[in-house]
């Protein structure tokens, strides 16, 4: 199977096999994305203790952690759990410090959130959802925690120059799909926290009521990245406005 993508290397694919290998990887993203100058969170990763509290210090205390990849536990219950972003504390770092020292860890500065964007890039087009997390506890940290009651999902359009810095982060990835998550601060900044190469999307049209399955399935039909937009007569006003 793996082969396939080698000896089909002429061909569409969503995404390239190696790119959408390594694109997996965050130490990666975040490096590739700085490349693109995009802002990104002060990040370090060490397995040494006392590097993890200089850096717990350095940050004022504003510090996640956070896995490498995503991680999930079946209960015994039929349920699973996992690991989110998490907020730590001092006496978090020194509790575990034997457990740090046992493998690399994934630790960030905290950055304070206007609200999170759930970025959709579907070839060249590049489609943008807020997510107004702050007025959930549940989500304030991750907004994967849902709390669908208590926050509002809707489109929004990006700085002209952001997204130009993420269709270059695309190609500087080779990729031809993803989901990116970025902050909106306060102040107006944008800051990457990570690309999914693979991640889901339909939920975001059910959510925003973006048409994102028509331009995938536009995207799929032309077979490149650079494809005509699909007709969609029916585009609410807000929808009509961004001009897709």
């Amino acid at each position: 199977m793996r082969a396939l993508y080698q000896l089909l290397a002429t061909r569409f694919w969503i995404n390239p096999y190696g790119e959408g290998r390594a694109a997996e990887y965050k130490p990666y993203q975040l490096k590739i994305a700085q490349q693109t100058n995009l802002s990104v969170p002060r990040t370090l990763i060490t397995n040494e203790p006392a590097a993890a509290l200089q850096f717990f210090d350095t940050c004022g205390g504003n510090v996640i952690y956070k896995t490498f990849t995503a991680y999930h536990r079946e209960t015994g219950d039929g349920s699973y759990r996992g690991i989110y972003t998490t907020r730590v504390r001092r006496e978090d770092l020194q509790a575990r410090s034997k457990t740090i020292a046992l493998a690399p860890c994934l630790f960030q500065e905290y950055v304070p959130k206007e609200s999170e964007l759930r970025i959709t890039v579907i070839g060249d087009r590049v489609f943008a959802a807020e997510i107004d997390s702050q007025k959930s506890p549940r989500m304030r940290d991750d907004w994967r925690r849902y709390d669908h009651d208590q926050s509002l999902y809707r489109p929004t359009k990006l700085p002209r120059e952001v997204e130009k810095k993420v269709q270059e982060l695309m190609r500087k990835l080779g990729l031809v799909f993803g989901c990116i998550d970025m902050i909106l601060t306060p102040e107006g900044r944008y800051v990457f926290l990570e690309i999914n190469p693979s991640g889901q999307w339909y939920w975001v049209e059910l959510l925003t009521g973006m048409p994102l399955l028509d331009y995938f399935t536009a995207m799929l039909i032309a077979g490149k990245r650079d494809y005509e937009g699909p007709v969609c007569p029916n585009l609410g006003s807000e929808l009509g406005t961004l001009s897709y």
